[in-house]
């Protein structure tokens, strides 16, 4: 038996390399390229082998840890830019976790890339907290109306990283505190200081999806998903049940018309009473447009007084 005790410095890339022979073939286990991150790497630990000939992968066990420094990669997450001053790195024969801070196209996050080692390529994960701000929207490419969120919160997320060149899918969650939230043509807003909850889930492919979001606020809830154009920007937010207060319960459409351009409104069905009603008017959130995008209903009902009301109303 031998035990060797490693003190190194240099690049991440000669890094990875070195760990990528066989027999270890780290990266080509985890499915990654040697060259998936540039930067300058320190690390110590061990590796134990016995001294002989046609060793396999089973006959060592390694350990190491140290700190990677000024990394940059656009291949962890195709065609998104990760950036960090300083990331903590663990290696053993299980698995790869590298954590800490930095930011993801310009958006702040603190969390950790786990990579399992087996002798398959297996699928990745990256979990930790993430800025939820108007920049995060921007740099994700959400397509949500402008003025919608404004102020700037944290949220719980979770990236899995799949082999095969799939597109890598997410789930977000967050409280919504230190958010603000702004929809003039519902007359509803949430300020900064209260909670709720947002989540969502999609992919972030060349053109990013949102499969799920679910919003539960005081004063409105609402389920559905969102389309997005190519080249970024909202396409379609379709809402199966929007509940305002107590007087809208309805299915709602966004539909995209171009930055910087408040969405149209289009309503599907359900109730919409009246006399309870506050809606149409700039809100008080900052960016909110007086009217917003043109607006169509088709609704079950339309309750008007006490004794009249509307069935069937388009």
């Amino acid at each position: 038996p031998a035990v060797v005790r490693l003190e190194a410095q240099g690049t991440v890339t000669s890094a990875l390399s070195l760990l990528d022979q066989p027999p270890l073939s780290i990266m080509e286990k985890a499915g990654l390229s040697p060259t998936l991150a540039d930067g300058r790497l320190r690390a110590t630990g061990t590796l134990a082998l016995p001294l002989k000939k046609g060793l396999k992968t089973s006959d060592l066990v390694y350990n190491a840890t140290g700190t990677a420094f000024n990394v940059v990669s656009t291949e962890l997450i195709e065609d998104r830019r990760l950036a960090a001053s300083a990331l903590r790195v663990v290696a053993d024969n299980t698995g790869i976790a590298v954590s800490g801070p930095g930011t993801l196209d310009g958006v702040p996050f603190d969390a950790v890339w786990t990579q399992p080692i087996s002798g398959t390529p297996q699928p990745g994960q990256v979990t930790g907290t993430l800025e939820l701000s108007e920049r995060t929207i921007d740099a994700f490419q959400l397509g949500l109306p402008p003025g919608l969120v404004t102020g700037k919160g944290r949220g719980d997320i979770v990236v899995d990283l799949p082999v095969g060149g799939r597109d890598p899918t997410f789930s977000l969650e967050t409280n919504l505190r230190g958010i603000r939230l702004s929809a003039p043509p519902l007359g509803w807003n949430k300020p900064a200081s209260g909670t709720g909850r947002l989540s969502m889930a999609g992919s972030l492919g060349q053109t990013p999806r949102v499969d799920r979001i679910s919003l539960d606020a005081p004063g409105l809830r609402a389920t559905g998903a969102i389309t997005l154009t190519p080249g970024g920007g909202l396409e379609r937010a379709r809402f199966g049940r929007v509940e305002v207060g107590q007087w809208l319960d309805a299915p709602v459409d966004l539909i995209g018309r171009g930055a910087n351009t408040a969405p149209a409104v289009e309503v599907r069905g359900g109730t919409l009473d009246l006399r309870k009603a506050d809606f149409g008017g700039t809100g008080s959130g900052t960016g909110g447009q007086q009217g917003g995008g043109p607006r169509s209903l088709t609704l079950e009902r339309l309750q008007i007084t006490d004794t009249i009301g509307l069935t069937n109303l388009s």
